[in-house]
């Protein structure tokens, strides 16, 4: 929410669908929410692969939909970091600062 009220200072239009379980995956209501968006990020405190983001493009590929998806989440690699859940969503990239950058980085790319 964070992300979402720093982004809106910066006329960016954003919003959350937060997904609180992967299976059974509501569909209709990722459809519904993507509607009108020109980009999709996920967000995730997982490993990257077979998570969020990887059923976010499947939902989109079979139901026809095309949009840009960007995956934030943990890469698959043994990780050498140790510490706090805090200290591993900086490492990965899974803070409100890098969420925005990577947001300003696709649009300022993109528009």
């Amino acid at each position: 929410m964070k992300v979402v009220k720093i982004l809106s200072n910066e006329n960016i239009e954003c919003g959350v669908f937060h997904i609180h379980n992967l299976k059974p995956f509501d569909h209709v209501g990722l459809q519904k929410a993507a509607e009108n968006v020109d980009v999709v990020i996920s967000i995730e405190e997982h490993v990257l692969n077979g998570g969020l983001g990887s059923i976010i493009l499947e939902s989109f590929s079979d139901n026809g939909l095309s949009k840009k998806v960007i995956r934030l989440g943990i890469p698959d690699i043994f990780s050498e970091k140790y510490g706090s859940q805090d200290i591993l969503m900086e490492k990965y990239g899974l803070n409100s600062e890098n969420i925005i950058k990577v947001t300003q980085e696709y649009l300022s790319n993109n528009n």
